[in-house]
C-alpha cells in the first residue's frame, strides 16, 4: 500500500484517522498508572516456621533439613537456601527464571504436606509466601509530639490504622515502637513457698477461672431458657481475688502471693523522631496496586484526620515511595521534551527552514503521542523504564521524520511542487525508513523473548522503544508528507536548497571533498580507523563495571549492629550516640531511629542487639550533595561511635531491598560451602582479614556470628528423676519465672489483653536468684532449683546458614571509592589462591553474580540483534554482501562509547549495555538510508564512486 499517496489523496481520511489515534493516546496518558520500575516477577519463595525455645543446631537438624528435603522435589528449583536460628527455620526457594510460580508455590505446599509428620511436637505450622519487591513500605509516616507512648499508641491503633487499611490498594499497616497492655500477675517466690504454690497451679487456676461457658437449656413452664456460666474476669480486682489451692489443701488469695497490675508489656523495640518517642507506621501496598495512587491515598487521609487526633501530636512523613516515583518521572519526561525541542533546533539550523521545522516539531509530540494508546494496551505502567524507553525513542522518531522531511524539501527545491514531492521523496525513502526502523526492532525485541533480571528490567524500554519506533514510521510515511504537502512552499524552499548542494564553499562542499579524499586514500582511512579501534579497546581496562547506578531517593539507610547479647538499652544508648552525631549533617531534614528492630519486610525482624536509621534529606533542588555524598559522610562520623558495626547505605529501598531478596545483595559477597561449622568459621575469617585489606572495602562481615551468651541448665537425670521432676516442667517453670508465659486473656471495653504469670523481677535479678526458683514436685512443695541443674556458660552460633542442603557461611563487603568489579577482580583472585579442605567450595555471590548474569543475557540479546539485522538488510538490498559493510561499521561504537566511559569516569552498567545495543540501532539506520540512496543512483546510471560521494553528501 502506498500510504504516503493515500495520505495526500485522501487527507481528510489521513487527518481523522491520526487524530483518533492522538486522542486515545491523550486519553491513555492520563489513564496509566505510575511506579517506580516495572512489576519484577522474582522467581522466589520461602517457607517459614517456629520452632519455640529450639537452638540453631536443633532446628537445623530436626526441622530445616526435612524442609529442604521436601524442597528438592519441587519441579524448577534452581538454589535452596536456608537459615536455622532460636527458635525458627527459614528455607527460601530459587527458581529458575520462567517458572511459574503460582505453580511452583502450590508443589512446594503439597511437599510440605508430605512431610508434615515427620516435623517435631511443638513445630508451628509450616507457611509459604512468594517474595515480592512490593512487600517494601510504600510509605513510613512516624507519630510524635506528645511525649504519651500509650497515648499515641491508642490514637494510632483505635483512629489513625483502622483508617489506613481500610484504603483501597493498602495491605497491611505495622506498627514500631508500641507497647501493648497487659496484665502481669508478679508471683512472689517468698510467699509461693510459704504456702506450697507453683507457676503452674497459678496459671491452670486462672485459665479454668476465666471462662465463659454453656450450660445447656431450662424449661420452664411453657419457657425455654439457655443456661450460661459466666466466670471471665470483669476487672483487675477479679484476678487478684481468684483463690490458689495451698500445699496443706487449703486456698490462698492471688493478690496475696503476687503483685497483680494492669500495665504495659515490657520494651522490645524503641522508636525516636528527631530525639523524641514516637511511633513508626509502616504502610504496605496490595500486590499488583499502584504505587503512586496507594500514597497519594495515605496522604489524604492522614490530611482528613488531621482535625481528629490530640492537640501536640505530629505526623511526620518519613518515607513516602509516591512522591520519589512522580518526581523520577517528571524528570525523564522532562528530558524527554528537551530531547525533542534539541532536535527541532538542530534541524532549523540546518534546513534553515521554520516551515519545514514546523512539521518536524508537530511530527515529534504527535508520534510520542500516538505510542501512549499501544503503550496503554500493552499492559505497561508509566515507570521509570517506560518513560526511558519512550524518551530515548524520541530520537529516533526524529530520524524517520528527518529522513522523510528532508527529502520532500529536497524534491521541492528540485522544482516538483509540494504534493508531488511528498509523494515522490517519501516513497522514495520510505523502504529504506521501514527496513531501518525493523532493524532496530530486531535489536530490542529479543530482550522481550529471554528470561533473567535483566529482561524483567528492561521488558517495559524494549516494548516501549519498539512502539515508539512503530508509531514514528506510521506518522512518517502518512503525516509528515501530509503536513509537508501542505506546509512546505515551492520558491523558498528550492532557493534554500539550491544554495545549500550548491555550495562548493560550505559544510556540504566540504565534506564532498573529503569524502572524495577518503575514497582514493582508503588504505590509510582503514588505517585510522583500525588505530582508533585499537584505542577504544586498551580504554575498556579503565572502565569499571557496576549492575545498577545508585538512586538518589533523598534517604540515607543506616542499620547498627551490635554484639550478640547486648541488651536493648545497650542498643538504644549507641543508637541515641549516632543520632546525635547525624544532627550536624546539614542536609538532614528528620532523623527516625530504631532501637531492637528495623523498617524491614516482616513481623520476624526483631532482635535487640540491633537497630536502624532513616535520614531524610531535604529536597534535592535544595542541597549542593548527593544521597552518597551524605551517606559517606554518615559513614565516617560512625567510626567515632566505636562497639558497634555499621552499614550505611544511600537510598531508603535500595538499603531495604536486601530484605526481599533478588537484587544481589552486598557488592562483595563471596561464599563458602562444607559440613564442619568451625572449617566454614576459620575460612571465612581468613577471607575478611583478606577482603579488609583490599582498597575500597569497608563492612567486612561473616556470616557466622558467635550466639548470644546462654545459660545451660544441664538437668541432672538421676536427681530429677529420684523427685519425680521433669525436663520439660522445669524448662516451664524457668520460663515461666524468668520471662513469663501467658496464662489468659482479659477482656474489656472491647479489647483483649495477655495476663501474664512471672516472677518478680527482682527474684531472678542474677543467676543466684535463677537457681532460686521453686521447681514444683508432684506430692506438694517443691526444691530450688540449684537442687535439679547444673549451670554452665556455653556460647554457638546465633545461625546456621546453608545452601543447596549444604552448610555455608558468606563474606561480605560494601565498596566505597572503588567499582564493585574492580574490586571483586581482586576478591576473585583471592579465591582462586585460597586453599580449601576437600568437601569445601568457593563462590562468588551478590551483586557480582547478577551482573555477570544480566550481562551475558544482553550479551545475548546483542548477538541475535546483530543476525536479525543482517537478515533484514539482507531482504531490503536483494543481497548478502551489503549487509556487511553495514555491520562492519558497528565495532567502531566501541570508539566513541569506551572514550566517553573512560574520560567522565562513568562505570559500565546494564543501563550502559542496553546504550551499546541502542547505539547499534542507530548505526543502522543512518548506514541503511545512505546505502539504499546510493543503489538508487547507481540504478539511475551514476557510477558507483560518484554515487557514493553524492549519497552521502545528501545525506
Amino acid at each position: 500500500m502506498n500510504l504516503p499517496g493515500l495520505s495526500i489523496r485522501r487527507p481528510v481520511l489521513t487527518s481523522v484517522v491520526l487524530i483518533i489515534f492522538f486522542v486515545f493516546g491523550l486519553f491513555s496518558l492520563f489513564s496509566m498508572d505510575l511506579d517506580l520500575l516495572p512489576e519484577i516477577n522474582l522467581p522466589m519463595a520461602v517457607v517459614f516456621t517456629a520452632f519455640d525455645d529450639a537452638g540453631p543446631r536443633e532446628v537445623e537438624s530436626l526441622v530445616t533439613r526435612t524442609i529442604e528435603g521436601a524442597m528438592a522435589t519441587v519441579g524448577g528449583v534452581d538454589v535452596i537456601r536456608s537459615t536455622s536460628s532460636e527458635g525458627s527455620s527459614v528455607v527460601m526457594v530459587h527458581f529458575n527464571w520462567g517458572t511459574d510460580l503460582d505453580s511452583a508455590t502450590f508443589e512446594m505446599r503439597e511437599a510440605l504436606d508430605m512431610v508434615r509428620g515427620m516435623l517435631p511436637d511443638g513445630v508451628g505450622d509450616p507457611r509459604v509466601m512468594k517474595l515480592d519487591p512490593g512487600l517494601l513500605p510504600v510509605t513510613i509516616l512516624s507519630i510524635a509530639g506528645i511525649g504519651d507512648l500509650a497515648e499515641m499508641q491508642e490514637v494510632a491503633e483505635d483512629v489513625i490504622i483502622p483508617r489506613l487499611e481500610r484504603i483501597d490498594g493498602v495491605a497491611s499497616v505495622r506498627l514500631d515502637g508500641d507497647r501493648g497492655r497487659e496484665i502481669q500477675v508478679r508471683l512472689d517466690p517468698v510467699s509461693m513457698q510459704r504456702y506450697g504454690v507453683n507457676a503452674d497451679t497459678v496459671g491452670g487456676v486462672l485459665r479454668a477461672a476465666n471462662l465463659n461457658l454453656p450450660g445447656g437449656t431450662l424449661e420452664e413452664g411453657a419457657r425455654s431458657y439457655t443456661v450460661r456460666t459466666l466466670g471471665e474476669f470483669a476487672s483487675v480486682a477479679d484476678i487478684a481475688d481468684v483463690l490458689v489451692p495451698t500445699e496443706g489443701g487449703g486456698t490462698v488469695r492471688l493478690g496475696e502471693i503476687a503483685e497483680v497490675l494492669d500495665t504495659q508489656e515490657r520494651v522490645r523495640s524503641i522508636t525516636r523522631l528527631d530525639g523524641e518517642p514516637s511511633i513508626a507506621l509502616s504502610v504496605r501496598k496490595e500486590s499488583g496496586a499502584n504505587t503512586v495512587g496507594v500514597s497519594a491515598r495515605v496522604r489524604e487521609t492522614m490530611e482528613g484526620l488531621a482535625g481528629q487526633l490530640p492537640p501536640g501530636l505530629r505526623i511526620v512523613e518519613v518515607m513516602d515511595q509516591g512522591r520519589f516515583v512522580v518526581l523520577a518521572i517528571q524528570r525523564v519526561l522532562y528530558n524527554g521534551v528537551i530531547g525533542g525541542l534539541l532536535a527541532v533546533l538542530v534541524l532549523l539550523a540546518f534546513l534553515r527552514d521554520w516551515r519545514s521545522t514546523v512539521v518536524t516539531a508537530v511530527a515529534i509530540p504527535f508520534s510520542a503521542v500516538v505510542s501512549f494508546t499501544f503503550i496503554y494496551f500493552a499492559g505497561l505502567t508509566m515507570n521509570l523504564l517506560s518513560m526511558g524507553g519512550l524518551a530515548l525513542g524520541i530520537g529516533m522518531m526524529v530520524d524517520n521524520a528527518i529522513v522523510v522531511l528532508e527529502n520532500v524539501f529536497r524534491k521541492i527545491g528540485e522544482g516538483l511542487s509540494p504534493a508531488r514531492a511528498a509523494v515522490e521523496g517519501t516513497s522514495e525513502v520510505g523502504a529504506a525508513i521501514t527496513a531501518s526502523t525493523l532493524t532496530t526492532l530486531s535489536v530490542f525485541l529479543p530482550i522481550i523473548f529471554t528470561e533473567g533480571m535483566a529482561s524483567e528490567i528492561f521488558r517495559d524500554l524494549s516494548v516501549t522503544v519498539s512502539i515508539a519506533l512503530g508509531a514514528s514510521l506510521l506518522v512518517a510515511l502518512t503525516g509528515v508528507p501530509l503536513l509537508a504537502s501542505r506546509i512546505l512552499r515551492p520558491k523558498t524552499a528550492g532557493a534554500d536548497v539550491s544554495r545549500n548542494l550548491t555550495d562548493r564553499g560550505g559544510i556540504a562542499g566540504r565534506y564532498r571533498g573529503f569524502l572524495g579524499w577518503s575514497l582514493d586514500h582508503r588504505g590509510i582511512v582503514v588505517g585510522i580507523l583500525v588505530m582508533a579501534l585499537a584505542a577504544g579497546a586498551l580504554a575498556l581496562p579503565f572502565i569499571d563495571t557496576e549492575f545498577l547506578p545508585e538512586m538518589d531517593d533523598g534517604q540515607v539507610l543506616v542499620d547498627v549492629r551490635l554484639p550478640p547479647g547486648t541488651a536493648l538499652s545497650g542498643t538504644d544508648r549507641i543508637i541515641g550516640r549516632l543520632e546525635e552525631a547525624y544532627r550536624g549533617i546539614p542536609e538532614v531534614e528528620s532523623i527516625l531511629t530504631y532501637s531492637g528492630t528495623t523498617a524491614g519486610v516482616g513481623p520476624g525482624d526483631a532482635d535487640p542487639a540491633s537497630g536502624q536509621i532513616q535520614l531524610t534529606l531535604v529536597p534535592l533542588a535544595d542541597r549542593d550533595r548527593s544521597s552518597s555524598a551524605v551517606a559517606e559522610e554518615a559513614r565516617l562520623l560512625a567510626r567515632s561511635v566505636p562497639g558497634s558495626e555499621v552499614t550505611v547505605t544511600a537510598g531508603m529501598m535500595t538499603g531495604m531491598a536486601d530484605s526481599v531478596g533478588g537484587f544481589g545483595g552486598p557488592a562483595v559477597a563471596v561464599e563458602f560451602r562444607g559440613d564442619d561449622l568451625d572449617t566454614l568459621r576459620d575460612l571465612a575469617a581468613g577471607m575478611a582479614r583478606e577482603i579488609e585489606a583490599l582498597e575500597g572495602t569497608y563492612d567486612v562481615r561473616t556470616g557466622f556470628d558467635e550466639g548470644t551468651p546462654e545459660l545451660q541448665l544441664v538437668v541432672d537425670r538421676t536427681r530429677a528423676a529420684n523427685l519425680g521432676v521433669t525436663a520439660a516442667g522445669i524448662a516451664r517453670t524457668v520460663r515461666a519465672a524468668s520471662v513469663g508465659e501467658t496464662a489468659t486473656r482479659y477482656r474489656v471495653e472491647g479489647s483483649e489483653m495477655d495476663v501474664v504469670v512471672s516472677f518478680r523481677e527482682a527474684s531472678v535479678a542474677d543467676r543466684a536468684g535463677l537457681l532460686r526458683i521453686p521447681i514444683p514436685l508432684p506430692g506438694g512443695g517443691s526444691v530450688p532449683l540449684m537442687e535439679v541443674v547444673d549451670l554452665r556458660e556455653e556460647r554457638g552460633p546465633s545461625a546456621i546458614d546453608r545452601t543447596d542442603q549444604s552448610r555455608s557461611v558468606a563474606v561480605t563487603a560494601h565498596v566505597s571509592g572503588r567499582s564493585a568489579s574492580a574490586v571483586n577482580a581482586e576478591v576473585a583472585a583471592l579465591g582462586a589462591a585460597t586453599d580449601l579442605p576437600l568437601g569445601y567450595s568457593l563462590d562468588l555471590e551478590g551483586e557480582q553474580a547478577l551482573m555477570e548474569e544480566s550481562f551475558e543475557t544482553l550479551f545475548w540479546v546483542a548477538v541475535m540483534g546483530f543476525v536479525l539485522m543482517y537478515l533484514i538488510m539482507a531482504a531490503q538490498f536483494e543481497s548478502f554482501a551489503f549487509p556487511l559493510s553495514v555491520i562492519l561499521t558497528v565495532p567502531m561504537s566501541l570508539v566513541g562509547i569506551a572514550g566517553i566511559l573512560a574520560i567522565t569516569g562513568r562505570t559500565f552498567d546494564v543501563g550502559a549495555f542496553v546504550g551499546l545495543i541502542v547505539v547499534m540501532g542507530i548505526i543502522v539506520n543512518n548506514a541503511i538510508v545512505m546505502v539504499d540512496y546510493t543503489n538508487q543512483l547507481r540504478r539511475g546510471g551514476m557510477q558507483r564512486r560518484a554515487a557514493m560521494v553524492e549519497a552521502g553528501t545528501v545525506r
